[in-house]
């Protein structure tokens, strides 16, 4: 589905098994949180994956971070955890 109106982000979620849920933030300037979790050994591991999209002094920053181990050659050096960093001019 190609969305009719785009803000800053446009999010499209496919699950196995449950309908698609297409979906964006309400105001120009809104973002997103998104947090993974997986099971692990038949419980919910502490690990998690954030991916979060938001607006900061006019550009739009897409981060995704962890608290698993990342590969490497996958991993940027921000002092904060994020993982990797998406940047664009609106």
């Amino acid at each position: 589905m190609s969305p009719r109106n785009v803000r800053n982000f446009w999010l499209t979620l496919a699950v196995d098994g449950r309908s698609t849920i297409d979906t964006g933030p309400q105001a120009a300037g809104g973002g997103f949180k998104l947090t993974i979790l997986m099971r692990e050994k038949g419980e919910v591991s502490e690990h998690r994956v954030t991916v979060e999209g938001r607006v900061v002094n006019g550009e739009l920053i897409l981060d995704a971070s962890t608290d698993a181990k990342v590969d490497q050659k996958f991993r940027e050096s921000y002092s904060d955890g994020t993982a990797f960093r998406v940047r664009s001019q609106r």
